[in-house]
């Protein structure tokens, strides 16, 4: 179990720079500087190779965090530094990303499409342009602009479709397939049934929506209830059938109770109404929306909800002020600030075979828990006092997790199959780690997707040298 103080993490994890001095340091760089965004740079890592190698090293691609340093155009395969655009939020899938500009510019480009075993003498692994190398492991491959024709505010993506949410509040949605070709030209497909939102949350294959009012919209797959239009006579416990909402659909069931936030992942989702009262429905066939009674029932266990259930029961209201939750495949995770004690304290349910919980140990399903070694961290202050950390960020990908604190470090812990979690192992992690290559870096966004880890940093050389001395 990790100390409380998270100094003393720090050690444990052979994190040895986050001294008193510079956690305190660190405490004051932790704000998101929307501003300077233009100055910003990318790092990314996850979705990686490992590749057994004749002698006794080990070859291990993606697995650390690379900055992003340059750019190769689709279209011309010419690459540039200046190019390069700064994505203040990422989607991914096994094959190809996508970002969208602080301008509300679309691109896709290359998963870290690169060579499992690099050779520094194989020309492939590099491109030459001039007097330049690049180096294909530190660059966006095959950038190409996607052409929305109006400013993006919001992406997601499905199995079979990229969706973007304009400034104007209309939905846009492009098939994956075109983007893939190589002849693509730009067909994105406005939704002209639904307009006025504000968000859209995607899961595996359905989107939600959220119009300005607080109503929610859902289309897409419905198998396991993720858009919410009721049991229609099918039975939470299945046998389940394929059922689609093939258009735009109010999930009528939340009349009157007008939601803030709405989140998916994988085949659930979860809406915090203005109340700040957590709902869910989909799938719940690892318990990722908790309700542990009724999934444990012999008759008709709760393995999916066709209507929204509320968490009422789990998060005590009375010490619990919700800030933020995330969703992974098939898990979910919520962060509070107890009222009463004024720390941060994160809960979870759902799928824990990977560590995806952080809470130390590893469960195949579990009820609604309180994930110990993530809560109630404090830093101390330069007066000697302790104050307490907070989680300003988080995501959740298809198996781990990332977490801006709000002393300026970045924690991931769960699936590292991949290479997602950026300390050069495959082990997956059941307790937070802390990645030490950013120990010098103003974090501006966190993104954990699929099986890739993004931040996004601010380029501050002055403050780094302050605390470096």
């Amino acid at each position: 179990m990790l100390p409380k103080k998270l100094v003393q993490i720090t050690v444990a994890a052979s994190c040895a720079y986050l001294t008193e001095k510079t956690a305190h340091n660190f405490f004051l760089f932790g704000k998101k500087q929307e501003d300077e965004q233009q100055n910003a740079s990318m790092f990314l890592w996850g979705n990686g190779y490992y590749q057994a190698r004749p002698d006794d090293r080990r070859q291990f691609s993606n697995f650390v965090p690379k900055q992003l340093t340059a750019v190769q155009d689709k279209a011309t395969q010419a690459v540039s530094e200046a190019n390069l655009p700064k994505f203040v939020d990422v989607r991914f899938s096994d094959t190809f990303g996508i970002g969208v500009t602080k301008s509300g510019a679309v691109y896709s480009f290359d998963n870290r499409d690169i060579p499992a075993y690099k050779d520094k003498n194989d020309a492939t692994n590099f491109i030459k342009q001039g007097d330049r190398t690049y180096d294909k492991d530190s660059m966006l491959n095959n950038l190409q602009n996607l052409s929305l024709g109006g400013k993006a505010v919001k992406i997601g993506m499905t199995k079979d479709f990229i969706w973007a949410l304009d400034a104007k509040g209309d939905l846009h949605q492009l098939s994956i397939a075109k983007v893939r070709d190589d002849n693509y030209a730009g067909t994105w497909r406005k939704l002209t049934t639904i307009g006025g939102l504000k968000d859209i949350a995607t899961g595996r294959d359905h989107v939600l929506m959220l119009k300005a009012n607080g109503d929610v919209y859902c289309m897409g797959d419905d198998t396991y209830g993720q858009c919410g239009v009721g049991a229609m006579g099918r039975l939470r416990g299945g046998p389940f059938s394929e059922h689609r909402v093939p258009n735009p659909t109010k999930v009528a069931s939340l009349d009157g109770r007008p939601v803030d936030r709405i989140y998916a992942n994988g085949d659930h989702n979860m809406v915090i109404l203005k109340t700040k009262e957590v709902l869910g429905f989909g799938s719940n066939a690892l318990m990722q929306l908790g309700h542990s009674d009724q999934y444990m029932q012999q008759k008709n266990p709760a393995m999916a909800f066709f209507d929204p259930v509320t968490f009422a029961g789990y998060l005590d209201t009375a010490k619990c002020d919700l800030q933020e939750l995330a969703l992974g495949s098939d898990f979910s995770v919520f962060v509070c600030k107890n009222k009463e004690s004024g720390n941060t304290q994160l809960f979870g349910c759902g799928h824990n075979l990977f560590g995806q919980l952080g809470n130390g140990f590893i469960t195949h399903t579990s009820e609604f828990m309180f994930m110990e070694t993530l809560s109630d961290f404090t830093v101390p202050t330069a007066d000697h006092k302790q104050v307490p950390v907070e989680v300003k960020q988080i995501s959740c990908g298809r198996g781990h997790c990332m977490a801006l604190m709000s002393m300026g470090v970045v924690m991931t812990w769960g699936m590292n199959d991949y290479g997602q979690l950026g300390n050069r192992k495959r082990s997956f992690k059941e307790t937070p780690l802390i990645i030490s290559k950013l120990k010098n870096q103003d974090v501006l966004k966190v993104v954990a997707d699929h099986n890739n880890s993004y931040v996004l940093v601010n380029d501050f050389k002055e403050e780094q040298k302050a605390v470096s001395n």
